[in-house]
């Protein structure tokens, strides 16, 4: 079993002109059970997490149909847009003729 720890931490090694010591969230992976306990309990704000793997077939499967969704969505929402549009524009020429 694979386990993730999350805790705040600062930022060091200056990068980009960044100062040092900004706040951050700090991200650290065991790869078993024995390593996670020589490092568990020395920050007050840690949280654990399994990791587990998943079928990338399945997840590719997902993020398709979400990304065909959102753009279905995109599609919709600019067809209604360019509908309202030209009723507004036929209302103009109406009042023009």
């Amino acid at each position: 079993m694979k386990y993730l720890k999350t805790y705040m931490g600062v930022t060091s090694g200056s990068m980009a002109g960044r100062d040092d010591g900004y706040p951050e969230m700090k991200f650290r992976h065991y790869d078993n059970f024995e390593d996670l306990a020589k490092d568990f309990g020395k920050c007050k704000d840690e949280k654990y997490y399994y990791l587990t793997e998943i079928n990338n077939e399945e997840l590719e499967k997902e993020v398709a149909d979400k990304l065909e969704e959102q753009r279905v969505k995109a599609v919709e929402k600019q067809k209604n847009y360019i509908n309202s549009q030209i009723e507004r524009l036929q209302e103009q020429l109406k009042h023009l003729t």
